[in-house]
């Protein structure tokens, strides 16, 4: 299903290209890309079916279908809330296309409205049998699940690039700095504890969020 959902959704972004014939070369390649043909196989994560919902939401945009699109893309917030990076992008083109673009006020308020009202019923699917069970404790608990700041920017530590610099200085130089300044014993394998405070440390973590999420 996860494959199908995948190969879907880049079949319609292709075939929303209007005036050009589908591109079977384009399918075929992106749809047997062995990156997710292994992490899929592997990992089981389910990597093709969150993509093949993006780039489903991406080919109604193309076809200027914004409801379906904005429809699509909070239900795979619901899957997998990594792609909440990707929300000012789209909530800004939702906002222009069906919102600012209408001739009346009237028509603003209601394609607003029902922007919203399907997003609000997709979570409310989504996270209301647990506010129902739970109530505001297990909301407190899911979200602490769904942001875990306290790890950091990252919790791998195979990181390439600049995250490879980042988990060389949160894991080691941090620490041997302390421990420098203030003569102060601090173990050599990272503890997050004794290297800086954790609420400072969730507070510079979604500093560095939002920082690079502008920046891209």
């Amino acid at each position: 299903m996860s494959d199908l959902l995948f190969l879907y959704g880049i079949y319609r972004y292709l075939k929303a290209d209007v005036g050009k014939p589908l591109d079977i070369l384009r399918l075929g390649f992106n749809y047997a890309s062995a990156a997710f043909i292994i992490l899929d196989n592997i990992h089981f994560q389910y990597n093709s079916m969150m993509y093949g919902l993006l780039i489903l939401s991406l080919a109604y945009i193309k076809e200027d279908s914004y409801f379906k699109s904005a429809l699509v893309y909070a239900v795979l917030l619901n899957f997998k809330h990594i792609f909440l990076y990707f929300a000012p992008c789209f909530g800004i083109l939702y906002l222009k296309r069906v919102v600012f673009n209408q001739p009346t006020p009237a028509k603003q308020f209601t394609n607003f409205c029902l922007l919203a009202l399907q997003t609000v019923a997709v979570f409310a699917v989504s996270f209301g049998p647990f506010l129902w069970v739970g109530g505001a404790d297990q909301m407190r608990q899911i979200a602490s699940r769904l942001f875990p700041f306290q790890r950091g920017l990252v919790h791998t530590y195979q990181a390439a690039n600049v995250w490879a610099f980042y988990f060389f200085f949160n894991k080691y130089v941090v620490n041997l700095v302390r421990r420098l300044l203030t003569g102060e014993h601090v173990p050599f394998d990272f503890d997050l504890e004794a290297a800086h405070s954790l609420e400072t440390y969730k507070l510079w973590t979604m500093a560095g969020t939002l920082l690079f999420l502008v920046v891209r």
